[in-house]
């Protein structure tokens, strides 16, 4: 099987690729977003099918990009709030019934994740997280309407204070999060 294939057999389950540094594949489910990185190896004796599954809602990755940019993205996002530890599986005789298997698991893993205690956590992460935290950090924030921590946060960062925040955080992402954050009390 061959990436292109791969591609097909998800399109036809109805989802969306989307070419790019990574080429993702995503599908809208009522209320959440379901990402996939797909890949195909051939391996020694199997193939490995590479999906690296992870679940979010359209608000926070909308919001996250909003916080971060300055504007509404005009493509499809995805910020994942909770990851799938199972990123492949390996199999001798990958067929279009086994990935479309493979994919009903990755949607029923995505139903079955509690969006709210993913968003919980990254509002309680440290600040000072590396990476992407600190921004999915503001974006649950504001996102839970906690408008105070996100006041807070603003106050010390009029007085110069960054909080050990990561640097690329800067007062008008705060400001942005506290904005949004209005909408959700």
């Amino acid at each position: 099987m061959t990436k292109i294939e791969l591609y097909n057999i998800l399109i036809d389950n109805g989802w969306i690729i989307r070419k790019g540094i990574d080429d993702c594949a995503y599908k809208q489910l009522p209320d959440r977003q379901i990402q996939v990185i797909p890949g195909i190896k051939k391996l020694i004796e199997k193939y490995q099918v590479i999906m690296m599954p992870s679940v979010s809602t359209k608000d926070f990755s909308i919001l996250v990009e909003y916080i971060f940019e300055n504007k509404k993205p005009r493509r499809i996002v995805h910020s994942g709030i909770i990851r799938n530890k199972q990123q492949s599986i390996y199999t001798n005789n990958p067929t279009i019934e086994v990935i479309e298997k493979y994919l009903k698991e990755i949607e029923m893993w995505a139903q079955e994740q509690d969006i709210e205690a993913g968003l919980l956590r990254y509002s309680e992460i440290p600040f000072d997280t590396k990476g992407i935290y600190p921004l999915y950090h503001l974006a649950a924030l504001a996102i839970t309407g906690q408008t105070a921590q996100l006041d807070e946060y603003l106050e010390n960062f009029k007085q110069g204070n960054k909080m050990t925040f990561s640097v690329y955080i800067k007062q008008d992402f705060i400001e942005r999060a506290l904005e949004a954050s209005k909408e959700y009390q």
